[in-house]
């Protein structure tokens, strides 16, 4: 019996501790960037911008991505619908121009588009970021990208340049020829900061050239 009461009191103590140690959520930082270690390299900066580049795979070779919006709503890809599956409904939908809320396409573009500019808007309120001239010109440039690609799929679109933090904030949309100007403005402001070295993945001077040619030629038909 006092056996039985020791091991009882054995398992309480563990209990106990374990309960208290539940309740200290204090971090101890070894690898990551923060605010407070951050120094401004180029090398650290480079590592930030991964999560701005990485939504360009969602955005474009996801399921329902870019890609899939532009040729299906071309003649150059049909998928044709999958009565056993079900689905395939959305892509003869997009294919005969007949839009509607509920095509999940439509869904994926905003939300990645968006979120590639929160995380670029995030980066640009970052003081140390911002006393890199040439990293943040590739920052604005990959910015202005995200935009092109939502402008040309929805020209009215909220103008989102800085991160809000009051909970009642709802963007608003603006008139389409205020992001047109925003672009353009951005890309030449920033096209001569750009380097010209050529970075595997990377947002270069020529890029934002080729991004800029497309706007100008786009004008008209937006």
């Amino acid at each position: 019996m006092k056996r039985i009461k020791e091991l009882l009191l054995i398992v309480l103590a563990a209990v106990t501790v374990s309960f208290s140690s539940c309740t200290n959520l204090d971090e101890i930082v070894y690898s990551d960037l923060t605010s407070e270690n951050l120094t401004g390299s180029e090398d650290e900066i480079v590592t930030l911008l991964g999560n701005l580049y990485v939504q360009l795979r969602y955005n474009h070779w996801a399921w329902e991505g870019y890609f899939d919006i532009m040729e299906e709503s071309s003649d150059l890809l049909m998928t044709p619908y999958r009565t056993y599956g079900g689905w395939g409904a959305q892509y003869i939908n997009l294919h005969q121009h007949d839009f509607y809320a509920g095509i999940p396409h439509l869904y994926q573009e905003w939300y990645y588009c968006y979120n590639g500019i929160s995380k670029a808007n995030s980066l640009l309120e970052n003081e140390i970021v911002l006393a890199n001239e040439k990293m943040t010109a590739e920052i604005r440039a990959i910015r202005v990208m995200y935009y092109y690609i939502i402008f040309d799929l929805w020209r009215n679109i909220p103008l989102e340049t800085k991160i809000s933090t009051d909970p009642s904030y709802q963007p608003t949309q603006v008139a389409p020829e205020y992001i047109w100007d925003f672009m353009t403005t951005e890309l030449e402001e920033i096209i001569p900061i750009l380097t010209t070295e050529k970075k595997y993945g990377r947002m270069n001077k020529y890029a934002a050239c080729m991004l800029a040619a497309k706007i100008y030629l786009n004008h008209d038909a937006w």
